[in-house]
């Protein structure tokens, strides 16, 4: 039960990335799995409930890794804060899974996908917040940062790096256009201005907060452009 369960969210999953989440009929992963209608609605009532497992799922990947930075006693609430976003942006330029970017953001980004995108990025806002909060209010106790509302300004960090997210997503678009090291230079610098602004929201010391390695961005953009962008490939 539980393995059919997961290929069809397998199925789903992929299926939204490719063709669009509004695109993708109930039916169309029914015969993408090969199942019956009724072991398909045995396990989920709507496709708004399967997208709702999928997120769950995502966001349980995210509560893991962020989860175990923040209980993690050897390191300060500024460690922990740089290690999160850190680990963050690696798995998002990991040059080992360039196919599966180029198809993500080919495809994520279409209007078909946009309420789809809209849910995952308010539950992942969600899940993150309390645990931001949690580091920020560490550092404010070991005298590292200074904020009145440690929930609040996760939040606002969180909806930061959301726009920041977005000028990667554009960046990579457009990288046909553009040498690869330049977008990675674009890119480093739009984060060192998220960087530096969280650091004066934090009222913390400049040049303490570094959420990415540029290294790893020069890489990736190299590794994108090699494989000929964001070109009709599959």
């Amino acid at each position: 039960m539980q393995d059919t369960k997961k290929i069809i969210l397998d199925t789903a999953q992929n299926l939204f990335y490719t063709i669009g989440y509004e695109t993708t009929s109930i039916q169309t992963i029914i015969d993408t799995v090969g199942i019956a209608k009724g072991t398909f609605y045995h396990h989920f009532k709507s496709k708004e409930e399967l997208l709702d497992k999928l997120i769950e799922r995502l966001s349980d990947t995210i509560i893991g890794t962020m989860g175990n930075v923040a209980e993690d006693t050897s390191l300060n609430a500024l460690e922990k804060l740089n290690k999160a976003f850190t680990l963050a942006g690696q798995i998002k330029v990991d040059t080992d899974n360039v196919e599966v970017i180029i198809v993500l953001t080919k495809n994520f980004y279409k209007e078909s996908n946009i309420r789809m995108l809209h849910k995952i990025t308010e539950k992942v806002i969600k899940i993150t917040v309390p645990i931001l909060a949690k580091i920020i209010k560490q550092g404010v106790e070991e005298k590292l940062f200074d904020t009145r509302d440690p929930e609040y300004m996760g939040e606002l960090i969180m909806r930061m790096g959301v726009f920041i997210q977005d000028k990667f997503k554009d960046l990579l678009c457009n990288i046909d256009n553009v040498d690869p090291n330049e977008a990675a230079e674009l890119f480093i610098n739009e984060t060192g201005m998220l960087q530096t602004s969280v650091e004066r929201m934090l009222l913390t010391e400049p040049g303490s907060i570094n959420f990415y390695e540029p290294d790893l961005y020069y890489r990736f953009f190299r590794k994108l452009k090699e494989r000929g962008g964001l070109n009709d490939q599959n």
